[in-house]
């Protein structure tokens, strides 16, 4: 039974850390993106 509450907490630890920086990284990609479509309109 200890095994399995052991497990559990792991998995709940890595999905919340994988959740975290999937956050960041996404923002990270859409700041990048923006700012290329705001360099796109000011050359137009």
């Amino acid at each position: 039974m200890t095994y399995l509450l052991d497990f559990m907490s792991q998995l709940v630890i890595a999905l919340a850390v994988g959740f975290t920086f999937g956050a960041a990284f996404a923002n990270v990609l859409i700041a990048r993106l923006e700012k290329r479509e705001k360099k796109k309109n000011d050359v137009q």
